[in-house]
Formats: C-alpha cells, structure tokens, sequence
C-alpha cells in the first residue's frame, strides 16, 4: 500500500492482508493495512472496526493511533481526541511526538482543547515537558501557548523554566511585546515596566529571560553576576583590543524621557577606550549613549538621560566596552544600574 495506491493495489494489499490473518490473528500490520484499504474506499465503518481490532491487538502501533484521532476529530469529539493524543505520546513517545505536537500545539488557541488539557497535564504525563518545551519554543502560536500557560499556573501544573523563559523569547521574536512583558510579569509580579529590573544584581536564576540582566560573554570576554556588596555586582573583563557588548536586558519603557544610573566599580581607562551605556529600540536606531566615568571619580557614580520616542515599543540597554591598546585589556564592575522616568 502507497498513498497514491490504485484500486488494484488496494485490492491486492486487502488480500495479502486477509491471507495473514487466516495464518495469524494478532498480525497488526495486516489489520491496519485492512483499515486502511476500507478507509480509503470510505467504507467508515469497517475502518473502524479494523482499527479498534487493531488497538486492541497493540496499542504501540502509531499508524493505530493517528487513525484513532483523526477519526474522534471528525466526530467533534474533542476530549476523545485528547485522549488519544495522551495514549499515542505515552506509548510512542519519540515518533508520536515528531508528528503529534505540531498538530497540537496549532489548536492551543482552542478554549475547549486548553481546558482539556490543562486536565490532561495536570496528570504528570511523561511528555509533558516534552510537549510544554516544544509549545513555547517551536509552536505556531506563542500567544495561544502563553494561554496555555497562564492556566497550567492557575491550576497549579507545574511548567519547565526553560519553557517559561523560552515562551517569553518566542513573543518577542513575534513582536508580541505586551504579551511578552505581562507574561513575564506574571513571574516576576514586583516587575515595573516603566524601569529596568534587578538594579542590584540580585537575581541570579539558571535560566534568563530577555528581560532579565543577560551577561554576553563571546570572543575572550569575560561576563559573569554575581555576589557582591549589599546585593550583586557584575563584573566584566575583555583582552587587549577586544571590545563588544557584554551585558544587556531588553525594555518595554513607555514613550518619555529617562534618567539611567548607577556605580561603577574598577574601572580605569582612558577617554577612548572607557564603557558606555546604550539604549536602542529592539528593532531600529539607537536613543543614546552615557559613557561611564573612571571609577575613582564621584565614587564610580554615573548618571544620564534618554528620550524613548512613540515609535519605538521595546529596547535594549547594553554595556559596550571599547577596545583598548593597555596590555591589560579593559575591565570593571557594574554594582549597580537602573533606568528610571525622568522626574521620580
């Protein structure tokens, strides 16, 4: 049998299918490659009847399984398609799941499909993070998966890190701005959109969000958070003619105009060769630049202003550093750092 089999083909499959049988009851093969002929002449009933045979014989046959939810979607039967879905990924995980969550994660928008999945996940399913990982990264619909989500909280399911921070990477690359930040708040509720977050480096998860601080450390530079002071110091070092961004966190500010400042600590350069601060629209032009003073002046302290215009919905704030001739390259530590509306 080939997809495009002809009605000889068919006719001839059928036979060597029933010859099998007569020598074997529980030959599977034979069974679905019955229900697959009678489907095909669209005699339903017979495939079906074929077909439960089959999955009565083994529930390991995926080709089973995928006739079963076909067959229960075109019936309208939604919680026996969710069913299935859940027996097909538990007893072909690898190769139902290669075909399986596409499909599924392209129906999340669905109200009744959420609800009944939310129920289903609740159960601790062995592919639930599995399916929740491949939502958020890989899902036609990163808002529909951000539904999704919201409700696995409420009902208390728990849900991967890495797939809360990479739903959040999703609707950005989507341009889903509002979806991303408000999601991104329901994990950080203390988050305020009009600043930048953790001005002390006291955040330190396993996974970061974009809007999170996010070291880059790439090309010999070294970017690392971590203790320091009251809170966290970031600390940054990059070799002798070497220079880059090495930290960044993305913004959703409000159009207005906005002080950024902070203490730097360690930093000793020239004009030249001296860090700055950086704030761009996430898809265009740069705002403006605050160039940060040699640390052993004003106590490390650094301030500056930027306009965010109503034409630039989310930004990017980064520390650049400059490449520099001293044999010792360019180094330093932010303690702290926080954009803010002009007149708080």
């Amino acid at each position: 049998m080939v997809p495009d089999a002809d009605q000889s083909q068919l006719a001839a499959a059928a036979d060597i299918a029933r010859d099998v049988l007569l020598r074997d009851a529980a030959a599977t093969d034979a069974v679905i490659a019955l229900g697959l002929a009678a489907q095909i002449e669209n005699r339903v009933d017979a495939a079906r009847t074929a077909f439960h045979y089959a999955e009565r014989l083994s529930r390991r046959e995926l080709q089973t399984q995928l006739w079963a939810i076909v067959d229960l979607a075109g019936q309208g039967d939604i919680p026996g398609v969710i069913r299935q879905y859940d027996i097909a990924l538990r007893t072909a995980p690898g190769a139902a799941s290669e075909r399986l969550f596409p499909a599924l994660s392209s129906v999340l928008s669905d109200p009744q499909v959420r609800r009944l999945l939310v129920e289903r996940l609740g159960r601790d399913p062995a592919w639930r993070d599995r399916f929740l990982g491949y939502a958020a990264r890989d899902g036609e619909d990163p808002e529909a998966a951000q539904q999704l989500f919201t409700a696995l909280d409420r009902a208390h399911v728990p849900v991967p890190e890495p797939a809360k921070v990479g739903l959040i990477s999703s609707l950005i690359a989507a341009d889903k701005w509002d979806s991303a930040w408000s999601y991104y708040q329901t994990l950080h509720p203390q988050a305020n959109r009009a600043s930048s977050q953790d001005p002390d480096f006291r955040y330190r998860p396993k996974y970061r969000s974009l809007f999170d601080w996010v070291p880059v450390a790439q090309s010999g530079i070294a970017a690392t958070i971590g203790s320091g002071g009251d809170g966290g110091v970031f600390t940054f070092s990059t070799p002798p003619g070497v220079g880059g961004t090495v930290l960044r966190q993305m913004e959703v500010l409000p159009p207005g105009e906005y002080v950024v400042e902070g203490v730097s600590e360690r930093i000793d350069q020239p004009d030249v060769s001296r860090p700055y601060w950086q704030l761009s629209c996430y898809h265009g032009s740069e705002l403006g630049r605050v160039e940060l003073p040699n640390s052993d002046r004003n106590g490390g302290r650094f301030s500056g202003r930027f306009m965010v215009p109503e034409d630039c919905p989310a930004q990017v704030l980064t520390l650049v550093t400059r490449a520099s001739d001293d044999i010792a390259g360019v180094e330093g530590q932010i303690a702290h750092v926080q954009i803010r509306p002009a007149g708080e």
